[in-house]
């Protein structure tokens, strides 16, 4: 039993490597499979993060379980391993799944400062551009703007009305109302 736990973790350790190194899925029948990077296919027993993680728990806790128990093979080691190997497949293909479904998007559009309160980083004027930065999703972001309402020193609290191209429109804070 012991080469049959070795080879499990070999394989399943060859196959978590190949998902993680690159795209160990291929086309199938026209359709773009998705690898463990995506959590696999949506059947549980096609997907290869379920195979790998599988073999590679399988091996590693029948491995263990001889290891501890000395050279005796226990008529238990088989089933308790197997078990924990299809339980931590099982696991490992829904969290990834489930990772795969976040959608990270950290891109700041123009649209998503108007409105946001901001800090004058260089004095601006109606006629001269300056800069203010605010936080937008987990970010600084520091851009050029121009003032409605007359010259903004720095320091000062305004707010982003517009974007004009590439140049954001704004006005003090305690003057809007």
């Amino acid at each position: 039993m012991t080469w049959t736990y070795l080879v499990c973790l070999i394989a399943g350790g060859i196959l978590i490597t190949l998902s993680i190194a690159g795209e160990s899925d291929s086309v199938l029948d026209g359709e773009v499979a998705t690898g463990i990077a995506e959590g696999g296919n949506p059947a549980v027993l096609f997907s290869t993060s379920f195979w790998s993680f599988s073999l590679a728990g399988f091996g590693l806790c029948g491995l263990l379980l001889q290891l501890f128990e000395g050279t005796a093979s226990s008529r238990f080691n088989l089933p308790i391993a197997l078990m924990l190997g299809v339980s931590l497949g099982w696991c490992a293909s829904l969290a990834l799944r489930f990772l795969a479904r976040r959608d990270a998007n950290t891109v700041v559009l123009a649209g998503d400062l108007i409105g946001l309160e901001a800090k004058v980083t260089l004095p601006l004027s109606e006629s001269q551009r300056g800069f203010v930065e605010t936080s937008v999703r987990g970010s600084l972001v520091r851009r050029a703007a121009r003032s409605v309402c007359g010259h903004l020193d720095r320091g000062q609290n305004v707010v982003i009305l517009r974007c004009e191209g590439t140049t954001l429109i704004v006005d003090a804070l305690d003057m809007v109302s």
